[in-house]
């Protein structure tokens, strides 16, 4: 059983599609936990904008696995939909093929690597983990390898933030409001989207 953060859009009419890309059914749950508030104009400093999810990095199509305490570079401002001046960016993170057990870490470019963890795995695990990580000021992050074994990294897009401050506001457009409500619970059968309510 494998859990994951999403931050996902929600469309015209209220609702999201869960996909199942295997060849078996599956169990699917949904837990809402937060929802982005739309009221108020778009761009507010330090508010956050979704997008269309888009992978931009997948080593095992573009460079193959990455060495143990290597890394790769990942541009992100300026690309798929998130401007170049955005503060940071939401993704979602996935780790495979590990060789080794270990940890992965996003940061901005040109700054000193954190002594932080995105994502643990174990020897031949593959795990995903959504990830808020600032963008450096070339627009890139860099993600790095901690494990002493190699291990393919998948990165795709799902937000960003506007660069800026401003005082939280109640529903303005982007902040964040906690809910508390389990939303589906449901098989999913191959290609065969589920659709969850997630607007009254």
């Amino acid at each position: 059983m494998v859990a994951n953060l999403a931050i996902v859009e929600v469309g015209a009419d209220g609702q999201i599609a869960i996909s199942n890309t295997s060849t078996g059914t599956v169990q699917i749950v949904v837990d809402a936990t937060a929802y982005f508030a739309m009221s108020g104009p778009l761009g507010l400093p330090g508010s956050y904008q979704a997008v269309a999810p888009a992978r931009l990095l997948d080593t095992r199509t573009s460079s193959g696995p990455i060495a143990g305490g290597g890394s790769v570079p990942l541009r992100l401002g300026g690309s798929t939909g998130v401007p170049a001046n955005a503060s940071a960016v939401v993704v979602n993170l996935t780790v495979t093929q590990p060789t080794s057990f270990g940890f992965i870490t996003a940061y901005p470019s040109g700054s000193p690597r954190p002594n932080v963890s995105n994502q643990n795995y174990g020897t031949g695990q593959t795990v995903p983990n959504l990830a808020v990580v600032p963008v450096g000021p070339d627009g890139t992050v860099t993600i790095a390898n901690t494990s002493s074994g190699t291990a393919q990294i998948i990165a795709d897009v799902v937000g960003f933030s506007w660069r800026g401050r401003q005082p939280h506001r109640e529903h303005s457009r982007g902040f964040c409001q906690p809910v508390l409500s389990t939303l589906a619970h449901t098989e999913a059968r191959l290609s065969t989207p589920v659709l969850c309510p997630f607007r009254s």
